[in-house]
């Protein structure tokens, strides 16, 4: 194909009028900015030492003649050959790596993040389906446009197509390893590439693991196709969604369970949890001083059982017939060791509210303190005392079942500071 077989057929550009050079030029091109009809174009054009290089003339032909054929939103577009030039669409923007410099911020919004990337992998996918690799995927082949922010990729000349097999190399921060050990290439080698590229962004961490898996020196352990990248992009992107999801539904949960002591009605008092029946023995008589909060005990006044009973040493038979059968550790026990643990926590933590009547307290306010102290005392218990050897699930039922008694010992406490309704 020669200039003649191009859209301007009779059409002969002096370089010398009216063109601008870029500063976008590489090692064996220069790039102009140049207008035809009243309309810019990009130009790129061999350095001079290179205009009678049959190689470098083959592989400008080459990207041409692949680059013509191609018709995506996100590709650059191909309009003519010369004899030692080509001369595509202009793209009115700047390249991702000074786009990344320049609008950080742009990456902390997702949805921005997903829209590039999914213009991207959709572009790459394209050339993919049309027997095209692409072999030099980098922040600076990839334009973004002033407006709108949309993506187009730039720059097919060291591409491999069934045709051209000639790549002669890439970049090598950025191409995968068979490009210059004498390996195959194939679509694989561009995943690679945008392993690499998922690294300049400033929101890489998000991508650590897809990275991880594009990045690997094995290309059968790389994602097999752009679409599989892009489906664990969006995967990452989903995640944290589902995790807040989970989370709210977990307050919803733990604020009822909680009994909400705020909407109940004055003298309908919440039922306890009971403790399993082998139970040691009752809370002992010793009440908390006044400028405390009463402990579970004080729910003997209001349910036959308590919940949250002393902790109490067993028997020397006890002990003895443990160490002979080596059964689990009674759940009894569990419950009264997270009883002694997490009752002065919660006291010094919702002493304040001991004085108060319930309908003078801020119940949102209340709510929110009440789940935060939940999971932050749980944590604290784990790391403190572990797990074994009991389940998490035994150890996380127990601490629910002393929490919500220490709740409803507070709301007694707040009914009785409740003055009497007017007769």
């Amino acid at each position: 194909m020669n200039s003649g077989s191009s859209l301007f057929i009779n059409d002969e550009i002096d370089l010398t009028q009216g063109a601008e050079l870029l500063p976008t030029g590489g090692a064996t091109s220069d790039c102009y900015r140049v207008k035809l009809y009243g309309k810019w174009f990009f130009l790129k054009r061999l350095k001079e030492k290179l205009r009678s290089s049959p190689r470098y003339l083959a592989l400008m032909r080459k990207e041409f003649e692949t680059g013509f054929q191609l018709e995506h939103p996100h590709l650059v577009k191909y309009v003519r050959l010369g004899d030692d030039f080509i001369i595509t669409e202009f793209v009115d923007g700047t390249t991702l790596t000074d786009f990344i410099a320049t609008h950080a911020d742009f990456f902390n919004n997702k949805q921005n993040t997903l829209r590039l990337l999914t213009q991207l992998l959709d572009a790459v996918a394209y050339l993919h389906s049309h027997q095209v690799v692409h072999l030099d995927l980098k922040p600076d082949n990839i334009m973004i446009t002033r407006i709108g922010n949309d993506l187009k990729i730039i720059d097919l000349g060291f591409c491999y197509t069934d045709s051209f097999q000639d790549t002669i190399g890439g970049t090598e921060r950025f191409a995968a390893p068979e490009q210059f050990n004498g390996g195959r290439v194939d679509e694989r080698s561009d995943i690679f590439a945008i392993g690499r590229l998922l690294e300049q962004l400033p929101c890489a961490a998000r991508y650590r693991k897809v990275i991880s898996r594009c990045t690997n020196p094995e290309p059968d352990r790389r994602y097999p196709t752009a679409g599989a990248v892009l489906k664990a992009i969006r995967q990452c992107h989903d995640r944290p969604r589902r995790v807040a999801i989970a989370a709210a539904v977990a307050a919803a949960v733990l604020a009822i369970s909680a009994g909400l002591f705020f909407l109940r009605q004055p003298g309908v008092t919440a039922p306890v949890p009971a403790v399993e029946q082998d139970t040691v023995a009752a809370p002992t008589s010793t009440t908390a001083p006044t400028a405390a909060l009463p402990t579970t005990t004080a729910l003997a006044e209001t349910q036959p059982s308590a919940t949250a009973p002393a902790v109490t040493q067993p028997s020397a038979d006890s002990k003895a017939a443990t160490t002979t059968t080596k059964q689990k550790p009674s759940i009894a026990a569990l419950h009264n060791k997270i009883a002694a643990w997490l009752t002065p926590r919660f006291n010094r933590e919702f002493g304040a509210y001991r004085d108060s009547a319930s309908s003078q307290i801020d119940k949102f306010a209340y709510s929110n303190r009440f789940a935060d102290f939940r999971s932050r005392q749980y944590r604290r218990y784990l790391n403190e005392n572990g797990t074994a050897p009991y389940e998490e699930r035994d150890i996380s039922r127990e601490y629910s079942k002393v929490l919500l008694a220490l709740d409803h010992d507070l709301y007694i406490q707040m009914q009785r500071n409740t003055p009497a309704a007017p007769n």
